[in-house]
């Protein structure tokens, strides 16, 4: 019922929230904000994932940097810059991996999913036509409530293959 948008508004709207955590991230150990959806809502996108392996793995293929490769994104930086130190006659016009998860379009994402992997798009939908809202515990214990319109929520399973 959860993964098919069966249940009452209120349950997708608490399941919605996320914890705020700084975190450090990446080889140089850079502060970012880390938002962790509820638990219940990431083993259902697991499950999700786990159905079908096949199609999951073909759809990220084999020239992604996100999943099961920690601090990828930091690797093909590095890889771009030796390719370009080595080979002086290479250019790259841009490199710009900063927040791609963040700032995918998330009708884009849906239209996609659609097409290619229509068996998820309800539950997709339920996330990615809603605001996420990251909450943070600030340091004198009160909360602030900061909404997500763009992008896909991180710490979720099935971000890295909608992104795909």
């Amino acid at each position: 019922a959860l993964a098919r948008g069966q249940l009452a508004r209120p349950v997708y709207d608490c399941l919605a929230l996320s914890k705020l955590t700084p975190a450090r991230k990446g080889l140089k150990g850079k502060l970012r904000p880390l938002m962790c959806g509820a638990t219940v809502r990431r083993l259902t996108a697991s499950t999700l994932c786990a159905f079908d392996k096949k199609f999951m793995a073909e759809a990220v293929g084999e020239a992604q940097f996100a999943v099961g490769t920690a601090a990828g994104v930091e690797k093909l930086g590095a890889t771009l810059q030796t390719l370009v130190e080595a080979f002086p006659e290479l250019a790259v016009l841009q490199f710009d991996a900063v927040s791609a998860f963040n700032n995918i379009h998330r009708e884009r994402v849906l239209a996609r999913v659609q097409e290619e992997a229509p068996h998820l798009l309800a539950f997709a939908s339920l996330w990615l036509t809603r605001a996420s809202v990251a909450v943070l515990r600030k340091a004198d214990g009160s909360y602030s409530k900061h909404p997500v319109t763009t992008g896909e929520d991180q710490c979720d399973p099935m971000a890295p293959i909608l992104f795909a």
